[in-house]
């Protein structure tokens, strides 16, 4: 799988090519996007993750460190002019309720 690098994204910073084929995160092999998605939802910002990766034919190790992605951002339904049904009012009541004890 060929990397897909971003300006500033993780992968880029940490020195990986657009060319560079990525062959394992963390020591599990990571030969699809969706293999490599499933490896990266175990992570949170700020772990430093092994890559390994093939560039020209030759093997190396390469450290990234995970970071959120700046293109996502979570509010609240009622910021952006939407009503939460009973069930939604229950659910994040319930959700963050058990962290403010």
């Amino acid at each position: 799988m060929t990397a897909p690098t971003a300006a500033g994204s993780p992968a880029y910073n940490a020195g990986i090519d657009q060319e560079d084929e990525i062959v394992a995160v963390d020591g599990e092999s990571a030969v699809s996007f969706e293999a490599l998605d499933e490896i990266l939802r175990r992570h949170r910002p700020g772990d430093r993750l092994r890559v390994s990766i093939r560039r020209r034919g030759v093997s190396q190790d390469v450290t990234v460190i995970a970071a959120e992605d700046p293109r996502l951002e979570i509010v609240p339904v009622e910021s952006s002019g939407g009503q939460l049904t009973a069930e939604q009012r229950a659910f994040r009541d319930a959700w963050l309720g058990s962290r403010l004890k």
